[in-house]
């Protein structure tokens, strides 16, 4: 915040065209920017399109929101209005709303939703869906660390009936055999 980097920057529009100059004129790759919602935010996506860019990701809650509160859908789909770039929207996208979302914007852009939730991409595309199992199989065969399992682990009880008493279990497991007897019953 006191230096100004992240989404505080949005406000010094003449150091964000120097950022993106710079970012254009060191390589051939694709760049994107990702804004929040902000008052100059349209104007960012102008520099943006100005040094050609390739793409926006919005997401559409102020800095003072942080994650809490509903992202501005309305105030992202003006921004898309505003600019030739494709735009991927970020925020609060769920099994609820993502066929919708994908419809208005070109891409969507996945965080926490996904996180101990697989299967808003088998809803997607109607494919099988995932288990806590099918997961710990493949953390095993790529030797994640216990604590991302563990993490993991907690994050696939939403939902769950007992998922209170699931995540109580979980907090004391010391060991991925320890997860496994949890999940077996």
């Amino acid at each position: 915040k006191k230096l100004g980097h992240g989404a505080f920057l949005q406000k010094d529009l003449k150091q964000i065209q120097k950022i993106f100059q710079a970012m254009r004129e060191s390589t051939n790759k694709p760049c994107s920017v990702k804004l929040r919602k902000s008052p100059n935010a349209i104007k960012i996506a102008k520099l943006a399109e100005k040094e050609n860019f390739n793409t926006i990701a919005i997401h559409p809650r102020t800095i003072q929101q942080g994650y809490s509160g509903e992202p501005d859908y309305k105030f992202a789909l003006k921004l898309k209005t505003k600019t030739k770039l494709p735009i991927i929207f970020s925020g609060n996208v769920n099994e609820l709303n993502v066929k919708q979302t994908l419809k208005d914007f070109d891409f969507i852009m996945l965080g926490r939703s996904a996180i101990g939730n697989p299967n808003i991409f088998a809803n997607l595309t109607n494919s099988k869906k995932a288990t806590f199992k099918d997961y710990l199989k493949l953390a095993k065969k790529h030797k994640l660390f216990f604590r991302q399992i563990k993490y993991q682990a907690m994050a696939f009880t939403k939902g769950e009936k007992n998922a209170k008493q699931l995540r109580r279990k979980l907090i004391s497991a010391k060991t991925i055999k320890d997860i496994e007897e949890i999940y077996k019953k």
